[in-house]
Parts: structure tokens; sequence; C-alpha cells
């Protein structure tokens, strides 16, 4: 048995905890509704729904550079990690974190945050 959802309702699905440990805010949920359902279409096959795989393969962050310190540690830039090259200019970080996102993972933009694939 197949039930279509909508974007709204695999919203509320995403936000309402209806897996265990899910932290979601509204507008993260309704911009990665979104974005599953595009990739539903690109790929022209219908997904299963499977919530706990959701919240392991993405994370919300309120910012890049918030994602930035959670995964390259406090202090991103300063050389707290070699990866992360040295910016005077917190716009080039930005710029730079933003790249390695979309080179290693998924970035999804939203007003009030960002959404990242696990990679």
């Amino acid at each position: 048995m197949k039930i279509t959802l909508t974007t709204n309702e695999l919203a509320r699905k995403l936000q309402n905890g209806e897996c265990e440990y899910s932290s979601f805010s509204r507008k993260a949920s309704y911009a990665l509704a979104e974005h599953l359902e595009q990739l539903e279409q690109d790929c022209g096959e219908s997904m299963e729904l499977d919530l706990i795989a959701i919240r392991c393969e993405y994370c919300e962050h309120e910012s890049i550079l918030d994602f930035c310190d959670y995964y390259f540690g406090s202090g991103c830039g300063k050389g707290r990690d070699e990866r992360v090259p040295d910016f005077d200019d917190s716009d080039d970080l930005e710029k730079w974190v933003k790249n390695y996102i979309e080179e290693n993972g998924i970035l999804i933009e939203f007003d009030g945050g960002i959404i990242v694939s696990e990679f």
C-alpha cells in the first residue's frame, strides 16, 4: 500500500517529532520537504519515507558559520582545523565553508538557517 504525502504533511512529520529526536524547525521542515520532493521529481521515482534516515542524513544549523563551528571546531577559521584556511574576513570564510559543503554534500538554504547533509 502506498500513501502520497503533500509538502505540508511531510513537513509536519519532520517537525512534529514523529521521528524520535527530530529537531527540525518549522522553516527547516518545509525547506527539507521541498528538497526531498524535488529530488524525487529529478529521479523520476517515488521515495519511501524513512524519518529516521532523514534525521540521520540531514542536520539543521543557524548559519554557515554555525555549521563551521560544529564541523571544524569552535573558533573555525583561525587555525583550529588544518583544512580551514585563515581568513581575515568572515564573508570569505562563509564563502569557503559554503563551497566546502557543496563539494562534499548537500546545502539547503532557507530563511532562518541552513540544512546540511552528513558527509
